[in-house]
């Protein structure tokens, strides 16, 4: 490689020359074996494309297996098999693998069958998927010099998780090789403003104003998106669709720079605001979603801020889930009012049932008919639209939680609201359904 081409691949990445140094000595040596390469960082870092761009100039074979598409131990197995040998399944061969691997001792005897003995690069791109896959197929992977006969493979793993956490789920494997360890840390802001104005390709004639215009999105959105590969996504959207055409549709002309910001401004603070939102409510997602009920509180009324149209939504779930759906026609008739059989003896005391997974539109049916024959109703009638956001309100308490099921027409769901908040809530709204679950 001359000096020039490695000048040609410092400009593409300048701000990755140390990890494009670390990895080009590494696969530049003339033997195999090495050990294995561990690149680890946050997405869109650089990663794969460091690897892509060394291997290139050293005119290296790569293979590259994206463990997220691989969703079984045997279907990572037969990919790499696959890209070894050159096949492909398709038509002609019945989508067939080139080999049927089941099992880890099928696949150290097919490798080592592959007719050809390039040396190869072998990328596993999201490595630490594998280890919900098989933790198993990763060690034998970074063993795989020891498990086979030929040495001309050599394996690279790219990773979000650091080597020191992935590493004690092999706990239970002995002596597992500990591959070479490179950091991609996230870029700078002015990292970030020197590639993107690299990558973001123009015409000449805008060539002055993509500076400041790289410049002026970083301002306001590098705190908001987190990933490099993002970020250019947003400035090649908004510098074809804002800057461009600016030419006698936009006050600024495209020659000023100074009027720049306030040409753009209006359409980044609409971006930066709807990311902003969407990241509260994850962030309220994440706060909520691990509470139990004990810790929330749930048991005294007083410390839920809910309405009451939530609330009755959670009476209605706990019904929902203690009566058998065989039973609605006889306690939930139109010509009954609740009034009348408040004061009836419950024949069903002893047969009050436990946690029965019941659909959206059971509940809703039963808070419907709750809210009719209320005397006086502390609710009051609300679109669906209102009633769907507090729905949402109560399944972020954990009052309601879905039910894994294979299911996506009819999903089903679990009620968490317990006996002492259920009669929380029907004093607080002023309503006696305990009799018709045989509660006292």
């Amino acid at each position: 490689m001359s000096e020039q081409d490695w000048n040609d691949l410092q400009k593409t990445f300048p701000c990755r020359a140390t990890q494009i140094r670390d990895i080009f000595v590494l696969y530049k040596a003339a033997a195999l074996p090495l050990a294995p390469l561990y690149l680890y960082g946050l997405p869109s870092t650089g990663k794969k494309s460091v690897i892509s761009l060394c291997l290139e100039a050293l005119n290296k074979r790569k293979v590259e297996i994206d463990c997220f598409l691989c969703p079984s131990e045997r279907a990572l197995y037969e990919s790499i098999l696959n890209r070894l040998s050159n096949h492909i399944p398709s038509r002609a061969n019945g989508y067939q693998s080139w080999k049927r691997t089941e099992k880890v001792a099928d696949f150290i005897r097919h490798f080592n069958e592959v007719p050809c003995k390039e040396p190869t690069y072998l990328i596993l791109l999201h490595a630490d998927a594998l280890v919900s896959i098989c933790p198993k197929a990763l060690v034998v992977l970074l063993e795989l010099d020891k498990y086979s006969t030929c040495h001309w493979v050599h394996v690279t793993l790219t990773a979000y998780l650091p080597w020191e956490r992935l590493k004690s789920h092999f706990l239970s494997f002995h002596n597992v090789t500990t591959p070479y360890l490179i950091w991609f840390p996230n870029y700078q802001w002015n990292e970030c403003a020197i590639i993107l104005e690299n990558m973001l390709q123009t015409d000449p004639k805008y060539e002055k104003l993509k500076k400041p215009f790289v410049r002026t999105v970083l301002d306001v959105l590098y705190h908001a998106i987190p990933y490099l590969d993002q970020l250019f996504t947003v400035c090649q959207q908004l510098f074809q669709i804002y800057i461009q055409p600016a030419e006698g549709v936009h006050s600024a002309s495209i020659h000023d720079a100074s009027k720049l910001y306030s040409n753009i401004l209006p359409y980044l603070r609409q971006r930066l605001d709807g990311m902003y939102c969407h990241q509260r409510i994850i962030d309220r997602n994440e706060v909520q979603q691990p509470k139990s009920l004990a810790d929330t509180g749930f048991a005294d009324e007083y410390y839920l801020p809910l309405s009451n149209t939530a609330k009755l939504l959670c009476i209605a779930a706990y019904m929902a889930a203690h009566i058998s759906p065989k039973r609605d026609s006889k306690i939930f008739t139109k010509r009954t009012t609740f009034s009348k059989r408040r004061g009836r003896k419950n024949n069903h005391s002893t047969q009050i049932l436990q946690d029965i997974p019941f659909s959206f539109e059971r509940l809703l049916a039963i808070y419907r008919i709750i809210q009719r024959h209320l005397e006086h109703s502390t609710t009051e009638s609300h679109s669906s639209g209102v009633l769907l956001i507090e729905w949402k309100t109560i399944c972020d308490y954990n009052f309601v939680i879905p039910l894994r099921t294979d299911s996506l027409t009819n999903p089903k769901y679990h009620s968490q609201v317990t006996e002492e908040t259920f009669h929380a809530f029907t004093r607080q709204l002023g309503i006696q359904l305990a009799p018709y679950l045989g509660l006292s």
